[in-house]
């Protein structure tokens, strides 16, 4: 590469892709995340940040993101202390993002941690509530 001729970053390469396309950067990698990232690209602090601020940190999606190795773990951390720094409500799989979900009485749970508040937690998919105890969590009831 020339002095001369600047490096394109992927967020220059969505920034253009979006425009061709005549929607919103935000909006494509929203539709990227949905459909998984393709591998091999990686996207920069700023862009997640963006997304996660317009449409909000779900912490399932990162895990799933982080198992599938479309959303590198360094880039989680950053996310982390990006996080406590603004005091954003954001929640994140535990332990550095190396939590994965797993199934406890019929529930879908992510064990989790909100840097802004120094909290860990247990986060029911599909339930707003976090439990700070997972036997606390109540049973499912199976209707016969």
């Amino acid at each position: 590469m020339d002095q001369g001729e600047a490096e394109i970053t992927n967020l220059e390469r969505l920034e253009r892709m979006a425009e061709q396309l005549e929607i919103s950067p935000d909006r494509l990698l929203g539709a990227l995340l949905d459909r998984g990232v393709p591998r091999g690209i990686t996207w920069n602090l700023q862009t997640w940040e963006n997304h996660f601020k317009a449409h909000g940190m779900e912490p399932f999606q990162v895990a799933s993101l982080l198992q599938g190795g479309d959303l590198p773990k360094d880039l989680v951390q950053d996310l982390q202390i990006l996080a406590f720094q603004q005091g954003l409500d954001w929640w994140f799989p535990a332990c550095g993002g190396c939590e994965m979900p797993f199934a406890f009485q019929g529930r879908t749970i992510l064990y989790a941690y909100h840097p802004a508040k120094h909290l860990h937690g247990y986060l029911v998919q599909g339930d707003d509530r976090v439990f700070r105890d997972m036997n606390l969590l109540e049973p499912l009831e199976v209707l016969v």
